[in-house]
């Protein structure tokens, strides 16, 4: 990894640099042709990380389990997004999506918007569950930051979902 003098301008300017050719090693190591632009385009992490440097944003922490209850208690949880068990703040939202459709294998997020708890988990996803459309599989990571830019959809989805689950 080449990193030349202006990279050390700054914090922010340091934090780019290394998350831009952190992005080039990734994809070169996956077999890829190293882009310029990732997924989330050039410069998401590294703006990411300036932006925790600045103070503007904090990281998401994974290590609380009272948010897991939260899927214990889905059925009976009125609507999304539903109160923070550390927080008490109502910005908790739940997902889960089926990457294979014959097993139902899929993956589980629970995530506070307010204080950036998350849990992510592998599990069978329940029958009445269907994936968001709108979702896009490929920017599905164990830390949910794109699923919370989408959490209003996220919360309409898993909402409509509930309001047509028949209790047994």
């Amino acid at each position: 990894m080449y990193i030349g003098p202006s990279a050390f301008v700054s914090e922010e300017e340091l934090a780019n640099t290394i998350a831009h050719e952190l992005n080039h090693a990734r994809s070169f190591i996956k077999g890829g042709d190293a882009p310029e632009k990732g997924i989330y385009g050039e410069y998401h992490a590294g703006d990411t990380l300036a932006k925790y440097i600045r103070g503007e944003i904090q990281m998401w922490k994974d290590y609380d389990s009272s948010i897991e209850k939260i899927y214990l208690s889905f059925k009976s949880e009125k609507n999304f997004p539903t109160i923070c068990p550390v927080c008490n703040e109502m910005n908790t939202h739940i997902y889960m999506h089926i990457h294979n459709y014959k097993t139902r294998k899929g993956g589980l997020w629970i995530w506070c918007s307010k204080c950036r708890l998350f849990f992510h988990s592998a599990i069978i996803i329940p029958e009445y569950w269907e994936n968001c459309t709108l979702v896009e599989d490929d920017k599905l990571y164990a830390v949910p930051e794109y699923l919370d830019e989408i959490k209003g959809i996220i919360d309409a989805h898993v909402n409509n979902i509930k309001s047509h689950i028949v209790e047994r």
